[in-house]
């Protein structure tokens, strides 16, 4: 719903919260606050930018959740930023399906452990 209703304002926004999220890998030493606040802030807008009134609070909820079950990462590696990039590229494209498509691989992918 994002890839469909984001405003211009909402893309520029999530450009730079990725942005962020690429820098705290690029980083010499992992940086789990500033990642969870970068990743918390990207989901949270993603939510908004649905433009619907049931899933807008489940973005106002989700920087309480993510401290309480997603500190978990110790390394860029932990963080799956590759599956973040298809969902941001989803969005800023406008493709609900890929966006859809990218969002269920980062909820699977990140409920199984890295070997």
């Amino acid at each position: 719903m994002a890839a469909l209703h984001a405003t211009q304002a909402q893309r520029t926004e999530l450009s730079l919260l990725f942005r962020e999220m690429i820098a705290v890998c690029a980083a010499s030493k992992f940086d789990l606050a500033r990642w969870l606040e970068a990743d918390s802030a990207f989901h949270r807008l993603i939510f908004h930018s649905t433009d619907n009134c049931f899933y807008i609070p489940f973005g106002n909820l989700l920087e309480t959740i993510f401290k309480c079950f997603f500190t978990w990462p110790s390394s860029a590696q932990d963080i799956f930023l590759d599956e973040h990039r298809k969902i941001y590229e989803a969005i800023m494209i406008g493709d609900a399906d890929a966006a859809h498509r990218a969002s269920m691989n980062l909820m699977l992918n990140s409920t199984q452990p890295r070997l």
